[in-house]
């Protein structure tokens, strides 16, 4: 059973049906052709894995950084959340950033900048760390 919430459910399905998509494009040769010619492209790096962070089989914190709250958005009183695609390779290295979703702008550069200032713990597929992409929402909250 899925305990993720909607948003993050949506972001994955729709990140599974570009990777289908992707797929697709190279025509209808076997999936392991496919998967031998990848892994050629790319040095030998195996197709990262696609989760959620923080899910059982997805990439972790091992520090964080805590994204400054914009000064801008907190004297406005403003709340948001910037949702990220992660690519973290099976060292646990942060190789790419994208945002996906952002409420507002302004709290796109600080969510991004945390991220990029922390540490993580890899991936798992079968007890083995595994490059990975995952959707990681940062939520913007002033506290009451």
């Amino acid at each position: 059973m899925n305990s993720a919430p909607p948003h993050i459910n949506f972001l994955l399905a729709l990140l599974l049906c570009a990777g289908a998509s992707a797929a697709t494009a190279h025509g209808t040769e076997p999936q392991e052709t496919r998967a031998a010619d990848y892994a050629k492209k790319s040095g030998g790096r195996a197709i990262p894995l696609i989760t959620i962070f923080g899910s059982s089989e997805g990439p972790k914190f091992e520090e964080r950084e805590a994204p400054v709250y914009p000064f801008s958005a907190k004297k406005r009183g403003q709340e948001g959340t910037v949702v990220l695609r992660l690519s973290i390779d099976e060292l646990g290295i942060l190789q790419d950033v994208d945002v996906v979703e952002a409420t507002d702008p302004v709290f796109i550069d600080a969510a991004v900048a945390s991220v990029k200032k922390s540490f993580f713990i890899p991936a798992k597929s079968n007890h083995r760390s595994v490059a990975s992409q995952a959707i990681l929402p940062i939520h913007f909250r002033l506290k009451k």
